[in-house]
């Protein structure tokens, strides 16, 4: 991993040395993946790192919806570019045509199950919706902020900080300054943690 050459502010987010190196089929260059949390059947939460000049050609898709939040960097495919502190939602079968980055790119994903590649998406599927926070913030159930999308019963939402109140629905929380993960069950106060903070909320 050292020889990534991964910039000092993306090694402060996860310690490379505690990444799972992975060649996905095509790329040019491995990716460090990191378990977060939940069922490793799904639903889960996993960290990718990409490292600078990463590159993976053709058009693969997963059978799964896939929502992931970037923390550092920016990911480009398929004519969409998801930058720092973006949400980007994926529909199953939606190819990612022409993955690369330019600069060290962090991202956490969310699966609801376990997805399965195809060498080629579905040309027909619906194409990703990449959103950031824009606007004054607004009501969210984590308190002033901005909602970022829906899927698979989970409301997205982007906050400056954790609330001080009880949340009334199971939470994930991601900091997206540091990586540090939380699960707040529904009626516990949210810990405070380093923000911006990105949440899928139960619906």
């Amino acid at each position: 991993m050292g020889g990534w050459g991964i910039i000092d502010t993306v090694n402060a987010i996860f310690d490379p040395d505690e990444l799972m190196t992975r060649r996905l089929p095509g790329a040019n260059l491995d990716v460090g993946l990191r378990f977060l949390g939940g069922d490793p059947e799904g639903p889960y939460w996993m960290a990718v790192v990409f490292p600078p000049g990463f590159h993976r050609p053709g058009g693969p898709a997963v059978d799964v919806t896939e929502g992931y939040f970037v923390l550092r960097g920016e990911l480009r495919y398929s004519g969409v570019v998801s930058p720092a502190h973006s949400y980007t939602v994926i529909p199953p079968g939606s190819p990612r045509v022409d993955t690369r980055t330019e600069v060290p790119t962090v991202a956490v994903a969310r699966f609801a199950t376990q997805p399965r590649w195809s060498d080629v998406g579905d040309p027909d599927a619906p194409p990703p919706v990449v959103t950031t926070a824009e606007g004054p913030p607004a009501a969210t159930p984590l308190g002033p902020g901005w909602t970022l999308g829906a899927h698979d019963g989970m409301t997205v939402v982007l906050v400056p900080e954790t609330t001080s109140e009880a949340v009334a629905a199971d939470c994930f929380l991601l900091s997206l300054t540091d990586g540090s993960t939380t699960v707040v069950a529904a009626g516990e106060n949210p810990p405070p943690m380093p923000g911006p903070i990105g949440a899928w909320i139960a619906t």
